[in-house]
């Protein structure tokens, strides 16, 4: 929809045969501060995508810091594409926030360019139309036409829910422990083991005179055992058993799998449905779901960053970067596809994994990236 944008200039859908506008960067064979060549270019816009409204700029202030960050629901596997249904939910929300803050004098032209795209999949009317009622059930009609133009904040929240597509499971909430997005935490545990959870991670504790259990509902975890061998520690997950034969190892429940990590001595695993079972030792890794394992590799034996409120990358691609970055942020945080490009720049650094705003920041000034915020739970990187 043409609404104007920053500046004034007014934007409209790029359509398939547009070229994308020349982008802003660094002088000639002038590379960022720890990033390997490579040049940042311009993103292109999905032709039926509507424009961003409510843009700010990286270094801005975000709306209601006082608000409780939300927990984050997962958004996609690691390192993979962003599901079609996952854009067709972007876009809608897009398309709810245009309508919902046009005049009077668009709204109707707006409408229509929104059946258009709507017609084109009739999972994009089913998707628009939930987004559409939990943004209606919010608050009253008439403070919603009086508030429309003003409560970004209250809009993310609702959409938060809408785009993910899932809400936090049950068993998350009444966790003994958990963590919200952003948020890593230390555990000291009844024997004296120390657990770190990662954001957005919850556990269950089982301990008794014979066993010390603990349940990863969700998330990370790395675990630091205190020694009792009368007493074996395990890590249980939907897909596994992981029993400490040492000190130290990492746990991360995914989508479909459950990777087991060792920085220390051994640990058991057996699989939940049976299977054969394996030892891992330190430096080794293996992803394994309720049959057997999928896959093993090698592991740095070090602290893993995130334990220390840190994210480190080598030469990683943007894809990399932006998809750990969303695990500790609540919301939906998205990579523009110009920037998941085999030619796109590579990001060298450490950012903070406590406070993603300040690690956007950085990974904005340091490869000439722009982020932009819908709302405070709807965040784009793209290109300058």
């Amino acid at each position: 929809p043409g609404r104007p944008g920053p500046g004034g200039d007014r934007r409209r859908p790029r359509s398939a045969g547009d070229s994308a506008p020349a982008a802003g960067g660094r002088a000639a064979g002038e590379t960022a501060p720890g990033v390997s060549d490579g040049a940042s270019r311009g993103p292109d816009l999905p032709a039926d995508r509507p424009p961003a409204v409510g843009v700010r700029k990286q270094r801005q202030t975000v709306p209601g810091q006082g608000v409780r960050p939300l927990p984050r629901a997962p958004l996609r596997q690691p390192g993979g594409p962003m599901s079609e249904l996952n854009r067709i939910r972007q876009q809608a929300a897009e398309w709810v926030v245009a309508l919902q803050t046009a005049g009077a004098d668009e709204r109707a032209r707006l409408q229509t360019e929104c059946d258009t795209w709507q017609a084109k999949d009739p999972r994009r009317r089913q998707v628009l139309e939930q987004i559409q009622r939990m943004w209606q059930a919010t608050e009253p009609a008439q403070a919603r036409r009086r508030q429309r133009r003003r409560q970004f904040t209250g809009l993310g929240a609702v959409l938060l829910a809408a785009l993910l597509g899932a809400q936090l499971p049950w068993a998350y909430w009444t966790a003994d422990h958990r963590t919200a997005a952003g948020e890593i935490r230390t555990l000291t545990l009844p024997d004296g083991s120390r657990v770190v959870l990662n954001s957005d991670s919850a556990i269950d504790l089982d301990y008794s005179d014979t066993h010390r259990t603990v349940k990863l509902v969700r998330g990370e975890l790395l675990a630091t055992v205190a020694k009792a061998p009368d007493r074996p520690f395990q890590v249980t997950t939907r897909d596994l058993t992981a029993t400490a034969l040492g000190t130290q190892y990492s746990v991360r429940l995914d989508d479909g799998f459950t990777r087991v990590a060792v920085q220390e001595s051994t640990v058991a695993v057996t699989p939940r449905d049976g299977g054969d079972g394996l030892k891992l030792t330190a430096g080794q890794q293996a992803d394994l779901n309720r049959q057997g394992v999928l896959s093993r590799a090698t592991t740095p034996r070090q602290r893993p960053d995130w334990a220390d409120s840190r994210l480190a990358f080598s030469k990683a691609p943007l894809t990399e970067v932006v998809e750990r970055l969303a695990r500790h942020r609540p919301g939906l945080l998205t990579l523009d596809d110009a920037l998941a490009a085999p030619d796109a720049p590579r990001f060298t650094g450490v950012l903070p994994a406590d406070d993603s705003d300040a690690a956007l920041a950085l990974l904005a000034d340091t490869l000439n990236l722009e982020v932009r915020y819908l709302t405070p739970w709807y965040v784009t990187v793209r290109g300058r």
